[in-house]
């Protein structure tokens, strides 16, 4: 969550829905509250990240918060709940288990996806941080049944959320529109060089002109990691339909709603 109080604004970060783009873009260029920016102490929750506080967490610990997002105008980015399921799997998979998706056997891939449906199912997902990132989006979006959020956009237009946020508080755009794409090497083993010519070209080059060598490098020396599963051939296509109906009900009504204006 990102809050600027002079322009009456909230930009509201809802967990894998391409918010780290939005969140690096309004750090570099805009002052706003930086407590929410990292982990903190939630009264009643415990450690939790700022970033990632659903609207009854604002509205128990943090009630100003709330009452600004519903004075400002306020947006966030949402997306399908399958394609979001599964990208939250590979990072739950990968940070706090150090497993590539792609290398796991099905009955392994089975195992984890069984045990993280019943822990969700049990709620848990509002207790542990490490499930963070499959917390409804309806729960960043809706409390009590109250639509709090003013401007809703899918992640397919994410130029629309980023013109809009751009001429409301009257900054540029960001250079890039995707932040947070995990990307592999074609070549393996120049891995640890490469990043080393990295951190030193940095240190020594103009901005601009390392910038633009570092675009060049990542066009021709990597390719986006291909880590993310089909879960629709997992078994537990049912759970996601039941679990995240409201949420494929509000990015079916943000892509309608982009299209028809």
């Amino acid at each position: 969550m990102i809050i600027i109080e002079r322009s009456e604004f909230a930009f509201v970060h809802i967990p894998k829905c391409a918010g780290t783009t939005v969140r690096n873009w309004l750090t570099a260029q805009t002052d706003h509250d930086r407590r929410f920016d990292d982990y903190l102490e939630v009264p009643g929750v415990g450690r939790y990240h700022g970033a990632h506080l659903t609207l009854d967490v604002l509205r128990d610990a943090f009630p100003e918060e709330l009452a600004k997002l519903r004075d400002y105008w306020s947006c966030t980015a949402v997306r399908d709940p399958f394609a979001r399921f599964s990208s939250a799997f590979s990072q739950y998979e990968r940070e706090f288990h150090g497993r590539n998706v792609q290398l796991m056997t099905a009955d392994a891939l089975q195992a984890d996806l069984s045990e993280l449906v019943m822990r969700l199912k049990q709620g848990e997902a509002k207790k542990d941080t490490t499930l963070m990132h499959f917390l409804p989006q309806s729960d960043f979006i809706y409390l009590d049944g109250e639509k709090i959020v003013n401007d809703i956009i899918p992640i397919e237009r994410m130029d629309v959320l980023i013109e809009r946020i751009s001429r409301h508080l009257g900054i540029s755009p960001p250079e890039k529109n995707v932040a947070n794409e995990r990307r592999q090497s074609k070549v393996p083993m120049l891995k640890s060089t490469l990043h080393r010519a990295k951190k030193l070209s940095r240190l020594i080059l103009p901005k601009p002109i390392w910038r633009k060598l570092h675009n060049t490098a990542i066009s021709l020396l990597t390719k986006k990691n291909e880590d993310q599963l089909d879960i629709r051939a997992l078994g537990i296509e049912s759970f996601i339909a039941e679990h995240y109906a409201q949420d494929t009900e509000i990015h079916r009504k943000a892509l309608s709603d982009i299209s028809s204006r």
